[in-house]
């Protein structure tokens, strides 16, 4: 009767054990639901950028930059923003000026989660000036 019960001890700590430590599966994800990819706006415009972070866990931190296709900085042209984050879920939201005098046609939103295991995601999303 006594190794029974130390089995079924044994065996539930196996069980909270084995079901405690679940491995996060999933990379963080990012969602940008403004503006729409290849957008176009004129030299002065306000950008509205509305991006929604997510993990099936917890999140841990994010980067925003705008720069060219390579993630460089564009003369002219600078916004860099970065943070920690808390829970599974952030709605990032930021308004940027197109400079009067900007030079390209083309730019990117540079984004970057990371979630509380260190997993990343990285998107990029080009847009347009005329």
């Amino acid at each position: 009767m006594q190794s029974f019960k130390i089995s079924l001890i044994l065996f539930a700590i196996a069980a909270i054990a084995f079901t405690g430590c679940k491995k996060d599966k999933e990379d963080p994800t990012i969602k940008v639901n403004k503006p729409a990819e290849h957008s176009e706006f004129n030299l002065g415009d306000e950008v509205h950028i509305e991006v929604i972070f997510a993990d099936d866990r917890e999140l841990a931190s994010y980067t925003f930059m705008i720069g060219d296709e390579d993630g460089g900085h564009i003369h002219g042209f600078h916004h860099d923003d970065d943070g920690t984050l808390k829970g599974t879920e952030h709605e990032y939201h930021t308004m940027v000026t197109v400079p009067d005098s900007l030079a390209v046609t083309v730019f990117y939103l540079h984004f970057t989660v990371t979630d509380a295991e260190g997993k990343k995601a990285s998107k990029k999303h080009m847009l347009h000036t005329h």
